[in-house]
């Protein structure tokens, strides 16, 4: 992609809420292109921002250029969470536009952990939610470190970050329930918030990264966490307008 182009939009997160899903979605309409690798990573690595200056070539290198016509978009789920990242992409593209897809916190984190232990986590689940729980009370939302599961979860924290540097039109909030019930009804909202016409779209929806669970989630860690989790999401409601019982 050329340096003087810009990407449109991301899929800016949340970690373990359907983000590649919708990714693989996106890429099936004739007018968006997305990188040969879904995510990046570019402006959560530091190695590219020693400077003020953004260093645009080696992320556009990403994106096979198909022409002015087409919309261009990533999916770094990291994009949401970090706030180094959202100051960086305003400053890269302050009319980029910003998809998060939010899933109730909790089993969002108990999906996040499961991956992880799936690949090398050897802790168990209460014993890092515990740890977490208790830095998060002595520094606020953890932002580095692998153990941001909860953190990550905090979506108040990150939405109200997001206002301050994009305008609520280039903001897109769904629900990760909505996307399971209807992926195409979700398809579409999106398409029309990128300005594409989905009748032209003819998706089939792919499972991704999907994970089997060893075991459920502890009943009794289920309840503490959707307790420390409850003022999080009432400041949510009122910022999304959304009904958030079911995840209180």
């Amino acid at each position: 992609m050329p340096e003087d182009h810009r990407v449109d939009f991301m899929v800016a997160g949340a970690q373990k809420a359907g983000t590649s899903a919708l990714m693989d979605l996106l890429n099936q309409h004739e007018k968006v292109v997305v990188p040969v690798l879904k995510e990046p990573h570019f402006f959560d690595n530091e190695g590219f921002f020693g400077s003020d200056e953004i260093p645009v070539k080696p992320y556009h290198r990403a994106f096979p250029w198909k022409g002015k016509d087409k919309l261009y978009g990533e999916g770094t789920p990291r994009h949401m969470f970090a706030r180094r990242c959202v100051e960086r992409i305003h400053r890269y593209n302050p009319d980029m536009r910003l998809i998060c897809i939010l899933r109730d916190p909790v089993h969002r984190a108990f999906s996040a952990w499961n991956m992880n232990h799936g690949m090398a986590e050897e802790r168990d689940f209460e014993s890092l939610v515990s740890y977490e729980r208790q830095a998060v009370a002595e520094h606020g939302p953890l932002q580095r470190g692998a153990v941001t599961y909860l953190s990550r979860g905090m979506y108040a924290h990150q939405v109200r970050h997001l206002r301050k540097f994009f305008p609520d039109e280039q903001l897109c909030f769904i629900r990760y329930s909505a996307f399971r019930e209807d992926n195409r009804a979700v398809f579409e909202k999106v398409c029309r918030f990128l300005g594409l016409a989905p009748e032209t779209a003819d998706v089939k929806l792919k499972q991704s990264n999907v994970y089997r669970y060893d075991s459920a989630l502890d009943a009794k860690i289920e309840r503490e966490l959707r307790a420390w989790f409850r003022p999080e999401m009432e400041e949510l409601e009122e910022l999304l307008g959304w009904d958030l019982t079911a995840w209180k």
